[in-house]
């Protein structure tokens, strides 16, 4: 059964590219084959995850050079199991998606190939039990068909750009892998992760240091880490199903699980601990500000990834680790069901990812306004989703070490919180609730997708709110002792969550802010001030398919300021200026400004002064202008006068002469 699971997408992905299986049997045997790999996970989610049977598989060798024994060997514990949950159930549903969403497009079998194969990719990076196996076929095998997902729609230039700028930024996180196998080889002989982590606390704090850090600088490029985080948001330019995975449960969330993975090490590095934290927290303050002042609906849920993997990399740091595997979890969730809601959106808006051009759309589309809602009460962390058990429990075990560092963590991630709640309302607000401002001519295209596009949909509404109640006594107590036997803690760093850490008041600071949040937004809402703008607006938006009292009240109620929505408006926030000031946050990119750019100012002078200037005067260019100048005085002794020719012959023999009197001598 272990191996299984990872063989059948596989499979699927080999056999539905044959051309016999055509554009209907080709998806169809993919959905089956990753039904029948959920229902296996679930199982070995009960033996290995609550049962605590883990279970390691040696296939055999691999490489066998000197003292260095390579073999094909996975390991099934708890942490291999609850990434399973999320991949296969998530790839399960988006594939189901995918069929209606991609209905006509003629590449379609091409895509449910590739989906196939990136969940194969995925389930072996997590299965690995070596570094070699987990780099070379899995983690650049992730990027490989990352970029050949995110390039699907290779025909634009857009799609082109997204997939390399997602591939050559993520070559910078494989060098930081390469160097971690070097360094592995150099201090623990060995690539074994048993045995990397046995000798883990005997080797050198700073050579512990190093290896570590490597590691994270592969992690910072697969979990879009600031600094590294430009491609994230430019995977958008794929399909929606493409974003939901790359964007909530795979490619993201693959380095936040390597840094899972190596706790045996971190927690002997304390300085990289340090950097983790404040990686994780500015991450966090930043994708949840730049979520502020953009107005694509794709683009508004890319950047909150980024700013949720901020939460989960600040839980790592603090060596809260199974925090961070509960919000990877309960994040894999609502995330996906926010990409696909988006996705149903812009399918019924005919793709305009602009949200100051829709609105309007939970009169026509309630099904997934309903989804949609669901999907951003969890994102906020509202009280009983799944979003709020995981968020609440890292905010909460921040307060308990009262140091300088966790301190600002905690604002940081706080101030990221009150953003997310804002950015969250402010897009259902503009692109849900506000007055159509779509093109009249799709008024009539504008309706819920079919079944296909909806029971996922629903089946993740319902995830996202009951997930994180059922599975937080697994996760965060210490009931299940397999999660804290698949990582390791120091005891310096343990706290335990059963009981209130913090005061009450800190606690109940998120959710203050929240509710005062959604007061602001109302008493700033012209709506609830003017009832004639609410009659008239009503009657002004009443289309002839949907005119009646009900929804028009409805609509009217749920209005925002239309200057917050009107395109020829680019106000960000209703009360909060200052956040239109934020824009440079758009085109923060370090690798393009701090690398590239001074890559290129540093070759254009090497070009300028070396190899045009030294190199061409030493070189080539000076050998010819030496000569030609030669050349050119030779020229003028050609004067045509036969005494000048007799004087040169003269001085010739005389110069001759010395010259052979001196070498006799």
């Amino acid at each position: 059964m272990y191996l299984t699971i990872i063989l059948l997408p596989l499979l699927s992905s080999i056999f539905s590219t044959n051309r016999k299986c055509g554009m209907i049997v080709g998806p169809i045997l993919c959905i089956l084959t990753m039904f029948f790999a959920a229902v296996f996970t679930l199982l070995l989610f009960y033996e290995v995850g609550i049962n605590n049977s883990s279970v390691n598989l040696n296939l055999g060798s691999w490489v066998d050079f000197g003292p260095i024994l390579i073999d094909w060997s996975f390991i099934f514990d708890a942490l291999t199991v609850s990434m399973y949950l999320p991949i296969v159930i998530i790839t399960f549903l988006i594939l189901i998606y995918s069929n209606e969403y991609l209905g006509h497009d003629p590449h379609k079998s091409r895509f449910f190939s590739l989906l196939s194969l990136f969940a194969f990719t995925m389930l072996l990076l997590v299965s690995g039990d070596n570094l070699l196996l987990m780099f070379a076929g899995l983690w650049e095998g992730v990027g490989i068909v990352s970029w050949a997902l995110v390039n699907f729609w290779y025909t634009r230039i857009a799609a082109n750009q997204a997939s390399l700028s997602a591939l050559f930024l993520n070559k910078i996180g494989d060098y930081g892998f390469i160097l971690a196998l070097v360094l592995s080889i150099a201090l623990f002989s060995d690539l074994s992760l048993a045995t990397i982590f046995n000798l883990g606390s005997y080797i050198n704090g700073d050579l512990l240091f190093l290896f570590t850090l490597s590691i994270l600088i592969a992690a910072m490029a697969k979990s879009a880490m600031i600094g590294l985080h430009s491609w994230l948001p430019k995977a958008k330019e794929g399909p929606t199903s493409v974003s939901a995975l790359l964007h909530s449960s795979t490619m993201v969330t693959a380095g936040v699980f390597l840094l899972i993975r190596i706790s045996p090490l971190l927690e002997f590095s304390s300085t990289t601990l340090m950097i983790i934290i404040w990686l994780g927290s500015l991450g966090c303050l930043f994708g949840a500000a730049t979520g502020l002042i953009i107005n694509d609906l794709k683009g508004i849920i890319a950047y909150s990834t980024m700013s949720q993997l901020g939460y989960m990399i600040v839980a790592v740091g603090i060596s809260q680790y199974n925090v961070a595997l509960f919000h990877l979890i309960t994040h894999a969730f609502f995330k996906s069901l926010l990409f696909l809601a988006s996705g149903a959106v812009l399918h019924a808006v005919m793709d305009n990812q602009d949200i100051r051009k829709m609105g309007g759309l939970n009169i026509h589309l309630p099904y997934t306004y309903l989804v949609f809602l669901f999907g951003s009460l969890s994102l906020m962390a509202f009280p009983f989703t799944a979003g709020f058990y995981s968020k609440d429990f890292l905010l909460e075990i921040l307060l308990v070490p009262n140091n300088f560092t966790h301190t600002i963590a905690y604002i940081f991630t706080l101030l990221g919180a009150l953003l997310t709640s804002t950015y969250s309302a402010r897009t259902k607000m503009i692109a849900l609730l506000s007055r159509p401002l779509f093109q009249k001519s799709i008024v009539h295209y504008v309706k819920d997708s079919g079944m296909f596009m909806t029971i996922p949909l629903l089946i993740l509404s319902v995830a996202a709110v009951i997930i994180g109640y059922i599975t937080n006594e697994i996760f965060i107590t210490s009931a299940m002792p397999s999660y804290f036997n698949s990582i390791f803690i120091h005891p310096d760093n343990i706290r335990i969550l059963d009981a209130p850490n913090a005061n009450s008041i800190m606690s109940l600071i998120p959710l203050l802010f929240l509710f005062i949040l959604f007061t602001a937004l109302i008493i700033k809402s012209p709506s609830l001030n003017n009832s004639s703008s609410i009659k008239d607006t009503a009657n002004q938006i009443s289309l002839n398919s949907t005119s009646n009292s009900s929804i028009s009240n409805n609509h009217a109620i749920s209005l925002i300021n239309q200057e917050m929505s009107s395109p020829e408006n680019n106000k960000v926030l209703i009360g909060v200026p200052m956040v239109n000031n934020l824009t440079i946050l758009i085109h923060f990119n370090i690798f393009n400004h701090w690398f590239m750019h001074r890559i290129l100012i540093l070759s254009n002078y090497l070009y300028r002064y070396i190899d045009k200037g030294i190199l061409e005067t030493i070189g080539p260019t000076g050998f010819s202008r030496t000569f030609h100048f030669i050349g050119f005085l030779i020229e003028l002794l050609a004067t045509g006068n036969i005494l000048n020719y007799a004087l040169i012959i003269i001085f010739s023999i005389l110069f001759i002469i010395i010259l052979l009197f001196g070498f006799f001598i």
